[in-house]
C-alpha cells in the first residue's frame, strides 16, 4: 500500500522512519537534524542523504532556525502528511474488511 504511494528511494529505512517519526510527533512541529539522527537512529551522514531524497520528492522542506543561524529546520510538507494520512486510512480499512 505504502509502496504504491511512495517512490523505492523513500520506501525503506531510514528515509521511512524520519517519515513516521514527524507524523507521529502530536505537533508535528519542525525537527532539528540531530534529534531526527537520534529520533531514528541514523548516522547523520545517512540522515543528510535521505533528507534530500525526501526533499527532492516534496516530502519534507527544510528550513534555517530563527534563532540559531547554525541549525537547519525540518517539517513535513502537506503532501506527505496527505499521503501518511491515506496510507493510514488504508491500512485501518483493510482492517476491516480483512480482519486477521
Amino acid at each position: 500500500m505504502l509502496e504504491t504511494r511512495l517512490s523505492k528511494d523513500i520506501y525503506h529505512m531510514p528515509a521511512l522512519d524520519m517519515l513516521l517519526e514527524f507524523y507521529a510527533r502530536a505537533t508535528r512541529s519542525p525537527m532539528s537534524i540531530t534529534d531526527l539522527c537520534l529520533a531514528t537512529r541514523a548516522s547523520q551522514r545517512t540522515a543528510v542523504r535521505h533528507i534530500e531524497r525526501l526533499e527532492k520528492e516534496g516530502m519534507l522542506i527544510r528550513r534555517g532556525d530563527s534563532r540559531d543561524r547554525r541549525r537547519v529546520m525540518l517539517e513535513l510538507t502537506p503532501l506527505a502528511v496527505t499521503t501518511l494520512d491515506q496510507f493510514f486510512d488504508d491500512v485501518l480499512a483493510s482492517l476491516v474488511h480483512d480482519p486477521p
